[in-house]
């Protein structure tokens, strides 16, 4: 085989002689494409920009190759020259691996000649598979979520077909508290309780934990339950009758996204009145950070009015407290993509939610978000006259912890440092 390398020269068209027709068959073909037209000799009005494409093609692929090394002169057998592409450009390739080439021959059967396309693709390399990688990853999430989707809306399909296991009553309302942990939801809920005529006891139904959690709802899905969450509503309506409210707190770990949780939360969009709802409570990251981190000592989740021993432990405990620093941003990052992810959800399957700040809740001025409270769920008893003072008068558990981070964290001017010009900027006090 000849193949003739002329520098400083342009690439030229080669016409081939169509030595025998039925080598078409054998001849690879270019599919239909913009500029080099079809399998049946059709020539595009692109045809004629073949050449330049095919460069420009090269340069924008990063492989810098001599143009003047394209064969230039007719070629006695075009089918064997193929082969031989990749070692005459490998040592031109920028990357690891040679680059592909591909010769391909549009036949012409008007004038009996071949009319050869350069084709150039770039070798593999490690950015190539990590892309691969990342797509097929991105693929199999979307796939993942897809399926869930269409299982959720299927159960809830076959559902409505089948008698519910109960009926729910008008009172007590139903109520879901999430929110993560350590954010003041047994507080949260003792008030509820009070405000609505009798407090009735708190767990965290769904698991305390991210194990706790997942085992739950794993159980739940080997059991194929899909009214869980109606039966649990029922019973606590038939043990509590004369309360304003009744239900349970969810902690919306990783496995809030499971086809079991999204059924419950489904169920709960869809029922009316009577139907269930939820109260989303939402507390300062940097916060949440320092009440776990306080709590790994062990020491009493809550403190009761007039406890002055276990107030003084808390307030002992809660003082210079070192936050590890390397991984702060990266923690409440995650927080935060946790927190905004549940609150999608919510609004993606129509769950009747109301969003409140701690902070407001139990620092504010007013006793604004509380009065949302009770006009959501429509159980307070006396929301005209709810201030403050009538709030933290029902409270059954003294605040301990400290104003000031200054005062709490030992490393303060740290933390500062690293939280400076980010998005969590606003979280110290």
């Amino acid at each position: 085989m000849n193949v003739s390398r002329r520098r400083n020269e342009t690439t030229q068209q080669l016409d081939i002689p169509f030595q025998n027709r039925d080598q078409d068959e054998k001849l690879p073909l270019l599919k239909k494409t913009p500029f080099c037209g079809n399998d049946y000799g059709q020539r595009s009005p692109w045809r004629k920009y073949a050449p330049l494409l095919t460069i420009l093609f090269i340069l924008i692929s990063g492989n810098h190759i001599s143009t003047s090394l394209l064969p230039s002169t007719p070629i006695s057998n075009p089918i064997q020259i193929s082969p031989d592409i990749p070692e005459i450009f490998s040592h031109h390739s920028t990357t690891n691996k040679a680059s592909s080439f591909k010769i391909v021959y549009i036949p012409r059967p008007k004038d009996n000649h071949y009319t050869p396309i350069v084709t150039v693709g770039r070798g593999r390399n490690q950015f190539d598979d990590k892309r691969k990688r990342r797509r097929d990853k991105n693929k199999k999430i979307h796939r993942n979520s897809r399926d869930s989707n269409r299982n959720i809306q299927q159960n809830i399909h076959d559902n409505m077909k089948k008698p519910l296991p109960c009926k729910l009553r008008v009172s007590p309302q139903p109520v879901i508290l999430m929110s993560l942990g350590r954010s003041g939801s047994g507080s949260t809920w003792q008030i509820m309780g009070n405000l609505s005529g009798e407090e009735t006891p708190s767990d965290e139904y769904t698991g305390s934990s991210t194990k706790k959690s997942a085992a739950f709802f794993r159980k739940l899905s080997k059991q194929n339950d899909q009214n869980w969450m109606l039966e649990t509503m029922c019973e606590r309506q038939k043990l509590y009758p004369n309360a304003g409210m009744v239900g349970f707190k969810w902690k919306p770990f990783e496995s809030i996204f499971s086809t079991p949780a999204k059924n419950g939360l489904q169920l709960a969009a869809s029922s009316r009145k009577p139907g269930m709802k939820v109260v989303r409570l939402r507390r300062n990251l940097l916060d949440v950070v320092i009440s776990r981190t306080k709590h790994k000592d062990k020491i009493q989740a809550h403190c009761a009015k007039g406890d002055e021993k276990c107030i003084q432990k808390h307030l002992e405990a809660g003082t210079g407290i070192e936050l590890n620093t390397d991984k702060l941003l990266a923690l409440l990052r995650s927080y935060k993509k946790q927190e905004d992810a549940v609150d999608e959800l919510l609004v993606e399957l129509g769950v009747p939610a109301v969003h409140i700040s701690f902070e407001k809740a139990y620092y504010g001025t007013n006793a604004n978000e509380w009065i949302r409270v009770c006009d959501f769920l429509e159980i307070c008893t006396k929301k005209k006259k709810l201030t403050m003072t009538g709030i933290h008068a029902i409270m059954g558990h003294e605040g301990t912890s400290n104003p000031y981070h200054n005062v709490t964290l030992k490393n303060y001017v740290a933390v500062k440092e690293v939280l400076h010009d980010t998005e969590f900027e606003a979280l110290l006090h």
